[in-house]
């Protein structure tokens, strides 16, 4: 059975960019200041409303821009 569970856009793009840069959920979560529970959110949880502040950290952490982490 197919399961109705789809990730955000930007929590895609997050986790695209996060494994790109080889960098590990908790590593990430330390380096933005969050728990890893919040990146595993971000990351997968379609509902999950993060902060823009904590966007602007992702985004950071990653080397990414805003537009890369909001991009389609």
């Amino acid at each position: 059975m197919k399961s109705a569970y789809h990730r955000s856009r930007e929590g895609a793009n997050v986790r695209r960019l996060r494994i790109k840069a080889g960098i590990s959920q908790e590593n990430l979560a330390h380096q933005v200041g969050v728990t890893t529970h919040t990146i595993w959110r971000l990351e997968n949880d379609p509902a999950a409303n993060p902060r823009l502040q904590t966007l602007r950290a992702v985004a950071k952490a990653l080397g990414a821009t805003m537009a890369e982490l909001l991009d389609k």
